[in-house]
């Protein structure tokens, strides 16, 4: 079994080899791996998207514009703490916050009126009664009002955010100070609390300074110092720090000096806990580095603009691309760099993307070095994104199949004058081939008629044969002569009596039937509408391979059977056979 020119699974089939039809098989067979090739490979896609669905760790879930939940993942119910019947059963705002609700309501309808994805941060109530903040993206997916949702768990976040927002709002920032004369440092109780130093409020310098880890963190807090005590300069400075219980935190220190005649008396300044904050800058940090790396090593060019139209980002393809460094192009309006005149392609689009705040798609192509490229320009808050893609294989490619199509347009052509060629000599063929049919029929007759009272009743049934035989040879070649005009003329339908139809049939197999001993087994077949020609050509096939392959040594017996429905006429001819 094949998908895309590839084996994907093997299915045999064994079967007596004298009892193998002689038509068909192996094209049938052929077709029938690549379209189960096919469903298995659909069945395998489905099964693992189904996977993604159900144990994926965030929240993935379907919904209407009715407000209902149509399929929800485990995660959200674990998470709300009800279950799925709970959540399909109520409407969706059922379990936002009250606080929320406007805001999630407004964000729903922006999804389905501009049908562009949404974000939005909302507080849910668990069955227990907790608060878990959730940040949703939304997007509809077509016009029937289908909502694919995802969700993600932000309440540590959002718990980590308000602490420092309780920090800031209350000013936790600690004083320290600095005696030049005992080389003594004191530490007011809120810088003791943030070293976990316990009640201790003065230690000597060097043992403040050795909680430091050594290397660039030290080296910036002593030339802080230093540049302060010896120049005066003040400093703000960042490092990490270990506590007295030996865990590691970001601090701020901000560093002034005291002089008296030229001479350092004291430093003095601030201390500042900023170990969460900074943590969460890292990671934004890392997670901004993330997206720059995934979108370098994307095969697209891509640059993002503002809403002044300035280049904010511009990746390696795009510099191959347009042969602009990255350097060169950052922080400048794009329709300095490219005119509008020069573009007006890209000027009028983007700028439609930009007014109507919906993606814009496009093709256009570089005459100067006969290239095609795709652009799709998505609009965000920040301004544009813009991705480019090189297309010019695919132009090619449908290029070629254009002439393609001509080709064979031509070459159609050409086959329809040879196939009326051949009609014309089939039809010559078949009168040539009829002539001395009819003379054989014509001088049978004649025979009987001036013979007659000489020749006895077994002379006149042998002349009957003769003449009723030619008469079958000619009809054959007549219904061959139409076989040959099939596809290049309308046939009539005819009304058919399949059980005179079947007994005509049998007389050209009569000779056969004897051999073998065959019983032909048909009764009560309709009468129906059909085209007679390859009706007669498929019955003589099947009844003759029916005779032909079957058990030696034993009387082959042929049912025929005729089943009609509204829109079909389905035959089924069964061979038994029996010991003679």
């Amino acid at each position: 079994m094949f998908y895309n020119e590839k084996v994907i699974g093997t299915l045999a089939l064994l079967m007596d080899k004298d009892e193998l039809p002689a038509f068909g098989l192996t094209a049938n067979f052929e077709n029938f791996s690549k379209g189960f090739g096919a469903e298995i490979k659909r069945k395998q896609l489905e099964d693992e998207l189904n996977q993604i669905f159900q144990f994926t760790p965030d929240v993935l879930c379907i919904a209407n514009t009715d407000g209902y939940f149509l399929k929800l993942n485990p995660e959200m119910c674990e998470i709300l703490e009800y279950t799925e019947h709970d959540l399909l059963s109520w409407p969706l705002m059922e379990t936002v916050h009250p606080l929320d609700r406007e805001k999630m309501q407004t964000e729903i309808c922006e999804v389905v009126e501009t049908k562009v994805s949404s974000f939005v941060e909302c507080r849910h109530v668990t069955r227990t009664g907790k608060l878990k903040w959730l940040a949703w993206t939304a997007s509809q997916a077509d016009d029937k009002g289908i909502i694919f949702c995802s969700a993600k768990d932000i309440t540590e976040k959002k718990e980590v955010e308000e602490l420092l927002d309780k920090a800031n709002s209350l000013a936790r920032i600690g004083a320290w100070d600095v005696d030049m004369e005992t080389n003594t440092v004191h530490w007011s109780a809120i810088t003791r609390e943030i070293l976990e130093a316990g009640d201790i409020a003065d230690y000597d310098v060097q043992t403040a300074l050795n909680l430091y880890p050594a290397g660039a963190n030290r080296d910036i807090i002593n030339g802080a110092l230093n540049m302060a005590a010896t120049k005066g300069i003040p400093g703000d400075v960042e490092a990490q720090v270990n506590t007295f219980k030996g865990n590691l935190k970001w601090v701020r220190l901000i560093v002034e000096a005291e002089f008296i005649e030229s001479r350092c008396t004291r430093l003095f300044g601030s201390f500042q806990d900023i170990d969460a904050m900074k943590k969460a800058e890292l990671s934004a940090t890392e997670a901004l580095e993330e997206r720059n790396t995934i979108l370098e090593s994307i095969g697209d060019a891509f640059f993002a603009v503002n809403k002044d139209w300035v280049i904010t980002y511009w990746n390696k393809v795009v510099e191959r691309m347009t042969r602009r460094p990255k350097e060169e192009i950052l922080g400048t309006n794009i329709w300095d760099q490219y005119t509008a005149s020069n573009a007006p392609t890209f000027f009028k689009n983007y700028n439609k993307a930009m007014e109507s705040g919906l993606p814009v798609h496009f093709e256009e192509k570089y005459e100067s070095n006969n290239t095609w490229i795709e652009v799709s320009a998505f609009p965000s808050p920040a301004g544009l994104s813009i991705y480019i893609k090189d297309i010019s294989n695919r132009k090619a490619a449908e290029l070629a199949i254009t002439e393609l199509n001509e080709e064979l347009k031509i070459k159609a052509k050409e086959l329809s004058v040879s196939n009326t060629e051949l009609e014309h000599f089939a039809y010559v063929a078949s009168h040539d081939l009829q002539e001395p049919l009819r003379m054989v029929i014509s001088f049978l007759t004649q025979l009987e008629k001036k013979y007659g009272n000489v020749i006895d009743d077994k002379g006149k049934r042998y002349i009957n044969f003769a003449v009723d035989g030619a008469k079958r040879m000619r009809q054959i070649i007549l219904d061959l002569l139409e076989f040959s005009r099939v596809g290049n003329t309308e046939d009539d339908l005819e009304e058919i009596d399949l059980n005179k139809f079947i007994k005509d049939i049998n007389i050209l197999f009569k000779r056969q039937i004897q051999e073998e001993k065959a019983t032909i087994v048909f009764n009560n077949l309709p009468v129906i509408e059909f085209y007679k020609t390859p009706l007669r050509q498929v019955l003589q096939n099947l009844i003759g391979n029916s005779l032909k392959y079957h058990k030696k040594d034993v009387a082959p017996i042929i049912h025929i059977f005729c089943e009609l429905n509204m829109t079909e006429v389905i035959f089924n001819i069964q061979l038994m056979s029996f010991l003679r």
